[in-house]
Formats: C-alpha cells, structure tokens, sequence
C-alpha cells in the first residue's frame, strides 16, 4: 500500500467515525428529554396491530404493508413535562405525516394530496403549543408504516439540525465526492469484473 492509498484510508477512516458518533448523538435522547415509550392505537383500519393490546403498543414499530393504509397513533404528556417545545421524530417509516396537539394540526410531512412516495432516512420535528397535553399521529403509509428510531419530546433542535444536515448535506456530498473521486482513480469497473 502507498502512501497515497494510505492516507485516502486514513481520511476515509476518521471521516466514518466521526459521521457514527455525530448520527449516534443525532437519534439519541439526552437526559432532559421525554422519551415516548408507548402509544396507543386510535384507528388501524387494516388491522396492523391484529389482537396486540392497542392502548399500550411500543414507541418503535414497523410493519411492510401489502396496500396502502393509515393509522392513526396517541400518547399523553405528564403535566410536569407540558412546557417542552418540540417533538422529534429521527426516523420515520411512512409516506405522509399529520401531527396533532390536543387535536389542532400543528403540522404535516411528504405528499398531502396524494400521500404517495416514501420518507428515506429524514428526521421529522414539530413544535408544540404551550401546555400540549395530547399528541396524535396521523401516518400514512404505501410500502411501510412504522417509527424506525426513538422519538422524545426536547427542548432543543441541535440533534434535529445535526441529523437533517448529516442527511441532507453531508452524505450527498460524500456521494458525490466519492463517485468522483472512483472516476480519478486506477481502480475501476468493468463488466468483466474489478480491474486495478
């Protein structure tokens, strides 16, 4: 390995552990966050959640769906805890997103019309009227349905600002830096395999 070779590993190595620990601290409730342990069910016309006890299902699940579906998902804020602003979503499995505070929309994400498409990999978060005391989730899905990754209720964006910018900067431009960089180098592929 040369010295070129070597240091493009180097750099390549440092970068990756830098963007784990900044995605970790991103999707990672610190200690003076609220973390949604449950929900309850308030609709599931397809029947997702079959006999599970529905007043109590986990803050993380997923289900691939075979059609297009919606449910409709509750949770309640402790009245010590009424005065956070925001409600933080890290990951998502869902075409379209309504959120409700004590039953005013406060807010949606993806295609409202057609509530096509899918949501990849972006965090999702909603500020919340003073003294919330019921939040709903309207979420709709096409190929999946589901909250991939621990939401919490904060009092800050810097994780939601971390993760958007990991997701919506960062990596496309590693992507792009990347295929470049596979166009410059000795290394390429061909249909008959890798060539050096």
């Amino acid at each position: 390995m040369n010295l070129v070779h070597f240091r493009t590993f180097a750099i390549a190595s440092i970068s990756f552990l830098i963007l784990f620990m900044f995605s970790y601290y991103a999707v990672k409730p610190s200690s003076n966050d609220v973390v949604i342990t449950k929900w309850e069910v308030a609709e599931d016309p397809s029947s997702l959640f079959g006999s599970y006890n529905t007043n109590n299902i986990p803050g993380v699940f997923f289900y691939r769906l075979t059609e297009p579906t919606y449910i409709v998902v509750k949770t309640n804020l402790s009245s010590d805890k009424r005065n956070i602003n925001y409600l933080y979503f890290p990951q998502l499995n869902n075409s379209y997103l309504e959120g409700y505070a004590d039953y005013s929309l406060i807010g949606g994400f993806g295609d409202k019309v057609s509530k096509t498409g899918h949501i990849w990999y972006q965090p999702i978060f909603f500020n919340l009227p003073e003294s919330t005391k019921e939040i709903t989730l309207k979420i709709y899905g096409v190929y999946e349905i589901g909250i991939s990754l621990q939401p919490f209720f904060t009092d800050s964006l810097v994780k939601y600002s971390i993760a958007f910018n990991l997701n919506e900067n960062f990596l496309t431009s590693i992507r792009g830096d990347g295929i470049n960089e596979w166009n410059n180098s000795s290394f390429h592929f061909h249909n008959k395999g890798f060539i050096f």
